[in-house]
């Protein structure tokens, strides 16, 4: 039995010795994709994510749905100053074609009080 101990030591021994410079190396594990950060043009609350992680994607693809309820809000907001300031200004071009007429018509009424004080028909 110490025959068959020290024969298979003997051969473990050599068997080391013959492979060595020779390396087999096994590696397990996983490989993790780059890291990429995203960034938004708007401020908002994430409603929805649209892909979960591992997913691949597509250029252009929706990956997140932003809360819209503020933007919308302050859009609406925007819109109805807008309309007022339209308003305003179609007014006040209203009152200015108001007194350009009326400046039109005192022009001419001077003009017409200048030649009847030159011609003597009125009196200043």
């Amino acid at each position: 039995m110490r025959r068959i101990i020290l024969f298979v030591f003997v051969v473990l021994i050599l068997v080391a010795c013959a492979s060595k410079g020779k390396s087999t190396f096994a590696y397990n594990g996983h490989l993790d994709a780059e890291v990429i950060r995203l960034t938004s043009q708007v401020n908002g609350t994430i409603d929805s994510v649209r892909v979960d992680e591992g997913d691949r994607i597509k250029q252009g693809q929706l990956l997140i749905k932003i809360d819209d309820k503020r933007i919308r809000l302050k859009l609406r907001q925007q819109q109805a100053q807008l309309e007022e300031i339209q308003t305003n200004l179609e007014a006040l071009n209203a009152k200015m074609r108001q007194v350009e007429s009326r400046l039109q018509f005192n022009k001419q009424t001077l003009q017409k009080t200048e030649v009847m004080l030159k011609q003597g028909a009125a009196t200043p």
